[in-house]
């Protein structure tokens, strides 16, 4: 059986600068459990744009996703969480984030 790569690491950071440097989205924290694995579901940040996309680090920057995903245009809002089923979501405005970031002095994530 062929074992499964999962590209993680950078995606608060990620999101992180994204909704600071962009005005077209929020910026959310959640858990989600990944599709290949199905094991315990993880921390994951992303970003809901005002399009309907969620954006990730890892299917913005690395490429991961498959055929779900558009290259450059992350997902649809309705397939990220039919496959990566998230829960514990909390939404952030700009504003909210850029509060915890400097609160907390980190990326997140902050609950």
């Amino acid at each position: 059986m062929a074992r499964q790569t999962i590209a993680c690491g950078d995606c608060f950071r990620w999101a992180g600068t994204y909704i600071t440097t962009h005005d077209d989205g929020t910026l959310v924290h959640g858990k989600i459990i990944h599709p290949f694995t199905k094991k315990r579901p993880f921390v994951h940040a992303w970003i809901e744009t005002d399009g309907g996309r969620v954006l990730d680090w890892q299917s913005m920057e690395v490429g991961y996703g498959g055929n779900l995903v558009i290259p450059g245009h992350g997902y649809s809002i309705d397939d990220f969480y039919s496959v990566f089923k998230p829960r514990q979501i909390i939404k952030y405005t700009e504003r909210e984030a850029i509060r915890n970031m400097v609160s907390n002095s980190h990326w997140g994530p902050w609950e």
